[in-house]
């Protein structure tokens, strides 16, 4: 039996967010967080599954939509987040990304995963919260390095994307989630990939150093900018 995973029709998404978008919300008073309100609705409201195919891959009527998940830690030498990158290899599922860099963990939702979707508020109190989980477990070897779900100090939906511009965007819906993790980045460094010929494990970065690497995917550039975009009005308030 083929997978079948979740979808959204695009012409329900564009009339609230347009065709090309990217929102985060910033917890220290962004208005976005309204947008995300808008997209649980639309999502758990008007999503449906369809069997994964080639001819999915190319249809731009649904959007696929995929959990993309950063994780972060504090780095105490010099005071700074940073966030955990890896590389997407040769037998990395999506042939499009193979050799790129990326900071998202994340899949496709697919239909074993029902019954969690339907239920009320999941977009940031179970269902995402659920999926990080289970893909930074499957992927990588966390648990053998940490106390597994311990580590986890805070969970966020902190926002969505779209890049049409590029075949892969065209087709998928990004929902942008956030781990932040409590353990000792000396144990975080040993962080790896679980299947070794799908991802390696690069490091963890700052924003500074980030914007500074090349051949990252589209997706986590998009990201990279808003997060330093944060980042710098943080450190730079508007004077009251």
């Amino acid at each position: 039996m083929s997978e079948k995973v979740l979808v959204v029709d695009t012409n329900i998404i564009e009339p609230f967010f347009g065709d090309d978008f990217i929102f985060m919300e910033d917890r220290q008073g962004d208005v976005s967080n309204f947008k995300l309100d808008i997209l649980e609705l639309v999502i758990s409201t008007g999503s449906k599954f369809r069997e994964r195919t080639e001819e999915l891959e190319q249809d731009d009527t649904v959007l696929q939509i995929i959990p993309y998940c950063i994780f972060s830690a504090y780095r105490p030498s010099d005071r700074k987040v940073v966030y955990f990158v890896y590389r997407r290899l040769s037998k990395s599922g999506e042939d499009r990304l193979k050799g790129k860099l990326s900071i998202g963990v994340g899949g496709h939702i697919n239909d074993t995963n029902v019954a969690v979707f339907r239920s009320v508020g999941m977009l940031r109190a179970n269902f995402f919260a659920e999926g990080a989980h289970r893909e930074l477990l499957e992927e990588t070897n966390v648990k053998e390095i940490t106390d597994g779900f311990d580590d986890f100090t805070s969970f966020a939906v902190i926002g969505a994307l779209r890049d049409p511009k590029t075949p892969v965007g065209r087709v998928h819906l990004g929902v942008v989630c956030k781990m932040a993790m409590d353990a000792d980045l000396d144990i975080l460094a040993n962080l790896k990939m679980t299947e070794e010929d799908v991802a390696e494990a690069v490091g963890w970065f700052s924003i500074d150093e980030l914007v500074e690497m090349e051949n990252l995917e589209d997706w986590s550039c998009l990201i990279i900018d808003k997060l330093r975009a944060v980042e710098q009005c943080r450190k730079n308030p508007d004077p009251k």
